[in-house]
């Protein structure tokens, strides 16, 4: 029986009997069912942007075990996913529900896995886009003959990151189309979580996939999910003494959160941060996912009841599935509407009250820092809805929307809306609400500093060792004393001007750089400025 001779009124209890057999979750919601339906028995491509949570790894998951009842023979999914850790995720979980499924790239040292998987024996085969576009084995495998014969269908997961880091960062996330001249008409499902329009015809086009291909979508409403954006210090123990005594009060019985950091560096300084007040405590309490451990524990992390502070950057938080957190707080403002949105979306997925927080400096503000629409977000006055703005950014142009979401009394809304009250602890700290802003016109000034020319690297270097040998000669002390005195090395000034891009404002020189003298921190702010003008 072909797929595409299957009437609905058949299809339907096949799909829930498959559902059933494989311990997957029935009925399904109507957009995950609407679009397994579609792609399985249209066989054309799909662009699915639903929520996080709402289930999008059930799309690609069923389309294999369905076509294998429908056409009576194996079939395979390709999957591709951006991280391996994600892979490694996806697939535990998989076998677990007794489903064939295995990872691929240059980590997977099974030589039986490897065999199986090129012999077709997986129902769904996870692989990143440079491990398939890259190597020869993978590359070719697509277009043997069991593959030609057995593979019915491509998901990209994670579809968004095609636009944003399909640039210099992962160039192979560009090159996607190239899948369509070895696989014909193999048809092709993308899945996002956070999708402008703008950002689907980039995808779509990206895919060669037509403009109006058969798009389902949710409007991106979490009424669950309190949004929180406040001017902040870079002085992390200042900023989060509120959680470390709630960690010291409450231990094990304390609610979890998830720490999104721009940077690895800022992730290590945190979790020191958070070792150092907490003391042996901190190891079962607090995570750092940069570290290789903690990466390889990342299903552990998932289901582990001991951890409560999860610290992560946003590549490394992807695939985090903890349903009872309470709050993911953003160290600095993100880079994008897109990545924000999914990441807060990571809070409350067991239904409770969550909040997200975005703990923003003015240099994580500047242009070239973040997206004007993720500025404008953590800019808002009051009188305006956080929740508003980003229903109002999400909207998409879609073949089949559920429902039609309004902001509701019933919403928990955000900062602007209503009063906190007691709600979420960091309202007790006194001081986050009085950090100066920068203006629009002092943020402008700001992002001159983010294109240096070598000429003004030059010139800032030269500037800030004659600034060192006028030290010098007024200290007269020896070498050894003076950099630990005064801190301005010749290591140092290297460092300065490696990240003079990013040294903004004075409190950058003291948090990033480790200068500590406040004579000299100003006089390198001064030479900072007119290195720049």
């Amino acid at each position: 029986m072909a797929a595409s001779s299957t009437v609905e009124g058949e299809f339907r209890p096949l799909l829930e009997s498959v559902c059933k057999d494989f311990g997957r979750p029935w009925p399904l919601k109507p957009l995950q069912e609407k679009a397994v339906t579609y792609f399985v028995q249209r066989r054309k491509d799909i662009f699915a942007c639903l929520p996080t949570g709402y289930g999008k790894t059930e799309l690609y998951t069923l389309v294999p075990l369905v076509m294998e009842r429908l056409l009576g023979k194996h079939c395979v999914m390709l999957v591709v996913s951006p991280l391996l850790s994600l892979m490694q995720d996806q697939v535990q979980r998989l076998q677990q529900g007794g489903i064939k499924a295995a990872y691929v790239g240059e980590t997977q040292e099974d030589a039986d896995i490897k065999r199986g998987v090129i012999e077709g024996k997986y129902s769904l085969v996870f692989v990143s886009p440079e491990a398939i576009l890259n190597s020869k084995s993978w590359r070719g495998m697509l277009t043997n003959k069991t593959y030609r014969e057995h593979l019915v269908g491509v998901a990209v997961d994670e579809a968004h990151c095609i636009t944003s880091w399909g640039g210099e960062f992962r160039k192979d996330y560009k090159r996607l189309a190239e899948l369509r001249s070895l696989l014909g008409d193999v048809p092709f499902m993308t899945l996002t979580a956070t999708a402008t329009e703008e950002i689907r015809k980039d995808i779509l086009s990206s895919l060669c996939m037509d403009l109006d291909t058969f798009t389902v979508s949710v409007p991106s409403n979490r009424p669950n999910i309190m949004y929180h954006a406040v001017p902040s210090s870079h002085d992390s123990r200042k900023e989060f003494g509120w959680l470390v005594e709630e960690l010291k009060s409450k231990g094990q019985s304390c609610r979890k959160y998830i720490i999104y950091c721009r940077s690895i560096k800022s992730c290590s300084q945190l979790y020191d941060m958070f070792m150092t007040s907490l003391g042996d405590d901190a190891y079962n309490l607090v995570c750092n996912m940069m570290t290789k451990s903690y990466r390889n524990r990342r299903v552990a992390i998932n289901t582990d009841s001991m951890v409560r502070v999860t610290i992560a950057t946003v590549a490394f938080g992807m695939g985090i599935d903890v349903p009872d957190v309470l709050a993911v707080i953003h160290w600095g403002a993100p880079r994008h509407v897109e990545g924000f949105y999914q990441e807060s979306g990571r809070g409350g997925r067991d239904g409770r009250p969550s909040h997200s927080l975005i703990l923003h400096q003015s240099r994580t503000l500047a242009k070239g820092s973040c997206s004007q629409s993720m500025s404008g977000y953590c800019k808002l006055a009051s009188g305006s809805c956080r929740r508003k703005y980003l229903l109002d950014y999400f909207k998409l142009k879609s073949s089949d929307t559920h429902s039609s979401v309004e902001v509701s009394d019933k919403d928990t809304c955000c900062d602007l809306c209503v009063e906190c009250g007691d709600s979420f602890p960091w309202n007790k700290h006194e001081g986050l609400s009085s950090v100066p802003e920068l203006s629009d016109e002092e943020l402008l000034k700001v992002s001159s500093y983010r294109q240096p020319t070598e000429e003004q690297l030059h010139m800032l270097k030269e500037s800030l060792i004659d600034y060192r040998n006028d030290l010098l000669d007024e200290m007269k002390p020896s070498l050894y004393n003076f950099d630990i005195t005064i801190g301005l090395s010749l290591s140092t000034i290297d460092n300065i001007v490696d990240s003079c891009a990013t040294l903004v404002a004075r409190d950058d020189i003291i948090t990033n750089i480790g200068l500590w003298d406040e004579e000299v921190v100003d006089m390198v702010f001064t030479i900072l400025e007119e290195s720049f003008q």
